[in-house]
């Protein structure tokens, strides 16, 4: 037989199997997990779409929503906090108990906003200074104004 020793024809090992009342683990989980990757597919698209517009408060749109995009990408790959503790300690130690919630996707997220709100601030500030200055926000007309020296 060799590679396939381990396999049983047409049947799960038993330690594999989920027995209902005991630690199993939900599947409706799946089903959220695909919603939450599809909305961010879908908030993907679209601001990639708007960052290939020929105007520019679309193309900052279109950065805006790249980034609210990454935050859900993050929270859609980072594990399901269900039946985990807070990772709060006690005298030191975490929390008996369940198994701790990784802090991490949370943090790189919390750090993830505070970036792409000094961004956010920066493109809209030069949306404002290039609409002052040449009074539009069209590519095509700013690509035939002249520059002033």
């Amino acid at each position: 037989m060799g590679d396939c020793d381990g396999v049983r024809f047409r049947r799960v090992p038993s330690r594999y199997r989920c027995i209902r009342g005991h630690d199993c683990p939900s599947f409706g989980g799946n089903r959220m997990t695909l919603l939450l990757s599809i909305c961010v597919a879908v908030i993907f698209g679209v601001s990639i779409y708007l960052m290939l517009s020929r105007e520019l408060k679309a193309a900052a749109m279109g950065v805006f929503l790249f980034s609210h995009a990454a935050h859900m990408g993050i929270i859609a790959v980072s594990r399901s906090p269900v039946g985990k503790t807070p990772p709060i300690l006690h005298n030191g130690e975490v929390m008996p108990g369940a198994p701790p919630v990784d802090p991490l996707p949370q943090a790189l997220i919390l750090t993830s906003i505070v970036i792409s709100f000094a961004v956010m601030a920066f493109l809209l500030t030069l949306l404002v200074i290039t609409q002052r200055r040449a009074g539009t926000l069209e590519v095509a007309e700013l690509a035939k104004e002249q520059l002033p020296d």
